[in-house]
C-alpha cells in the first residue's frame, strides 16, 4: 500500500511539474512575442524621426513650397497634395526609407508664411503617416526666417 501511495505521488508530481514548465514555456513565448512587436514599433517610429528630420532640414533650406518640393522630390516621390488650405508637399517612402511612388510610409509638409520684420517667417508642420494616412506615426513644428522675401 505504501508503494502504492509513493507512485501516486511521483505522478502527481511529475503532471505538476510539466503543467509548470508548460505555464513558463507559454509566459516566455508571449514575452519575445510582445518584444518583437514593440520592436517594429520603435523601428517604425524611428524611421519616421528620421524622415522627420530629413523634412525640416528641407524646410530650413528652402525659400518656398516650390523650392522645399523640389529638394523633397527624388524620383516623382513628391508632389503638393490636394485639397489642402495651405501649401502642402507630399513625399512618399518605403519601409527602408527609400524614394517610392507607392511607398508605407507619407510625410506632409505644410508651408504658411506670414511678414516679419526684415523679411518672412515660415512655419512648417512636418507629419509622418502610414500609407493610407489613418495613423500619424510622428509630427513636429518648425520654422525658417527668409531674410528679405516680401519686406
Amino acid at each position: 500500500m505504501k508503494n502504492d501511495k509513493s507512485i501516486t505521488a511521483f505522478y502527481i508530481e511529475v503532471l505538476m511539474l510539466t503543467v509548470g514548465l508548460i505555464l513558463i514555456v507559454l509566459v516566455l513565448t508571449h514575452i519575445f512575442a510582445l518584444g518583437r512587436s514593440q520592436s517594429a514599433a520603435a523601428q517604425e517610429m524611428t524611421d519616421a524621426v528620421c524622415l522627420a528630420q530629413n523634412a525640416a532640414e528641407a524646410v530650413a533650406a528652402s525659400s518656398s513650397p516650390e523650392e522645399l518640393l523640389e529638394k523633397l522630390d527624388e524620383g516623382g516621390n513628391c508632389g503638393f497634395a490636394e485639397g489642402t488650405a495651405v501649401p502642402t508637399v507630399r513625399a512618399v517612402y518605403d519601409r527602408q526609407m527609400r524614394p517610392d511612388t507607392e511607398g508605407e510610409l507619407i510625410v506632409f509638409v505644410t508651408w504658411e508664411q506670414e511678414n516679419a520684420p526684415e523679411g518672412e517667417l515660415a512655419y512648417s508642420k512636418i507629419t509622418v503617416t502610414n500609407a493610407d494616412g489613418t495613423r500619424q506615426i510622428y509630427s513636429l513644428r518648425t520654422a525658417v526666417f527668409i531674410k528679405g522675401a516680401g519686406t
